[in-house]
């Protein structure tokens, strides 16, 4: 699995993140090959089909979840309009991919993440 990590300024949704990659990695037998870097390139990289999964805390009103698949949110922090979401971003179009994602994601996700 090629996955794309926003490089994180703190711990947020550091410990779901690794939870759902082992858990990707049991379902799919595939080791996790991680690049580092910031959203916008990682996000053009996912799209280019270059990256299998981006990881990234976003606002929950993102533009990107137009162009992207987006798992259920896998942590939270912060209220209203300080508002971030840690979530797993898949290529539109995939969807064998996307569902054992959003089931990975449901089961890892930390408690009130998607609220």
């Amino acid at each position: 699995m090629r996955i794309g990590v926003v490089a994180p300024e703190s711990d947020f949704g550091r410990r779901p993140a690794a939870l759902l990659l082992n858990r990707l990695s049991q379902v799919t037998g595939a080791r996790p090959r991680i690049v580092t870097g910031a959203t916008e390139p990682l996000f053009q990289a996912l799209e280019r089909g270059d990256l299998d999964l981006v990881l990234t805390p976003l606002d929950p009103k993102t533009p990107w979840a137009a162009q992207v698949a987006l798992s259920p949110a896998i942590a939270a922090r912060g209220e209203g309009e300080r508002r971030m979401q840690y979530h797993a971003a898949m290529r539109n179009g995939e969807n064998r991919w996307i569902m054992e994602v959003e089931a990975a994601a449901r089961d890892v996700a930390e408690p009130g993440a998607a609220s």
